[in-house]
């Protein structure tokens, strides 16, 4: 007998899996979601937010989207990906992006009634993940997926509790992996993610500085610095990204 029964269970509290959940619980299915930190993401991470995922909120309701909107960088402050030798430097090239050139403009706008935005991790884990609870799912931190065993009538998956160091069952009909990349169900399942693996390095570094002088009058999200001749991380170029404009 598992210690805890649902409909669906879900690994990983990120965009996919706290929209599954907020979708399920939204349609009366229930599921409960879990995830081994205690907290939800603490770096921006992904940031593009396309038109789609903008119905997908409104779908969730019109409170969900303004929310969503509320705390996003409005499609034209997303502007052009700039290419210079530094932020202070000199400027190479821009490339209209993000649909602001106006016939790409005029596209979006005869093609969804939401907007493509910007959207750091850490603003929009938080919205869909309220959402999904307060739609009834039931939410366990610090919870990780050890493994699971599916049978004919469902799936029984075993979870560590890393406050009490303590496993536990739980009992489902479904169980879906939204644990990333680097997913512990999809390597149980056997389910290899295939492609070409070192083709690059990065280092991400997060800091916070006003940089309104260099960057206000060419508004972008993205800005490739690059130097000629140099080739660090195989594509010699490396990326000042914005997260809120412009610090």
């Amino acid at each position: 007998m598992a210690d805890i029964e649902t409909d669906v269970l879900i690994v990983g509290t990120g965009p996919a899996g706290s929209a599954t959940a907020a979708l399920l619980s939204s349609y009366g299915v229930a599921n409960m979601i879990v995830n081994r930190y205690r907290w939800l993401s603490n770096t921006p991470r992904a940031h593009i937010t396309n038109q789609r995922t903008m119905e997908v909120l409104r779908d969730l309701g019109p409170e969900v989207e303004a929310e969503a909107m509320m705390h996003a960088s409005p499609q034209e402050l997303m502007g052009e990906n700039v290419f210079c030798e530094s932020l202070a430097g000199e400027e190479i090239g821009r490339m209209k992006s993000w649909g602001v050139h106006p016939l790409s403009k005029a596209e979006h706008l005869l093609s969804s009634p939401c907007f493509m935005n910007d959207l750091p991790q850490t603003f929009m884990e938080p919205i869909l993940f309220k959402s999904a609870c307060a739609r009834g799912t039931q939410a366990r931190m610090s919870t990780e997926y050890v493994s699971h065993v599916q049978d004919a009538d469902g799936v029984t998956t075993t979870c560590h509790d890393r406050l009490s160091g303590k496993d536990f069952t739980v009992r489902s009909k479904f169980l879906v992996g939204a644990d990333g990349g680097n997913s512990l169900v999809a390597e149980h399942l056997g389910l290899p993610l295939e492609g070409k693996m070192g083709v690059g390095g990065s280092m991400n570094i997060l800091f916070r500085a006003d940089l309104s002088k260099y960057v206000a009058h060419r508004p972008s999200v993205l800005y490739w610095v690059m130097q000629p001749g140099a080739d660090v991380g195989g594509i010699g170029m490396g990326l000042v990204r914005m997260v809120r404009p412009w610090d």
